[in-house]
């Protein structure tokens, strides 16, 4: 798993949505994907949409890389990391911002700098 992580990871100063994925039409972004399994199924029934997944726990990450190689789904990329640096204000890169993104789903997640309080639960889809 080491060394596929490296395939489809990203950090959130190198997106690019259109280098990323070149053939895809849209683009969604899931934070906190848990163990992967939307994000994977997603990923299989569109394949014309490009899927960027954030998670920082390590788990989470290895079992989703463990359904995109499986499925060998080429849609997919991951940010092994919190979506703060994405999410919060200006530092969303431009090439993420809500125009381009059809998709934006959170799974569980708080947009904040405490721990403590880092999660909070919620499954809808913000509109973009």
């Amino acid at each position: 798993m080491t060394d596929f992580l490296p395939t489809v990871s990203v950090m959130p100063g190198q997106i690019d949505l259109r280098l990323l994925f070149p053939e895809a039409q849209r683009f969604a972004l899931e934070v906190g994907f848990g163990g992967g399994e939307h994000l994977a199924e997603q990923a299989r029934r569109n394949p014309d949409t490009g899927y960027i997944g954030c998670e920082p726990f390590e788990n989470g990450v290895a079992k989703l890389l463990t359904q995109v190689q499986a499925s060998r789904l080429r849609n997919v990329r991951v940010v092994p990391d919190d979506a703060r640096d994405i999410l919060v204000g200006c530092r969303m890169p431009r090439s993420l911002s809500c125009s381009c993104c059809s998709r934006i789903r959170g799974r569980s997640f708080a947009i904040t700098s405490d721990a403590s309080s880092r999660r909070v639960r919620s499954t809808r889809s913000i509109g973009c």
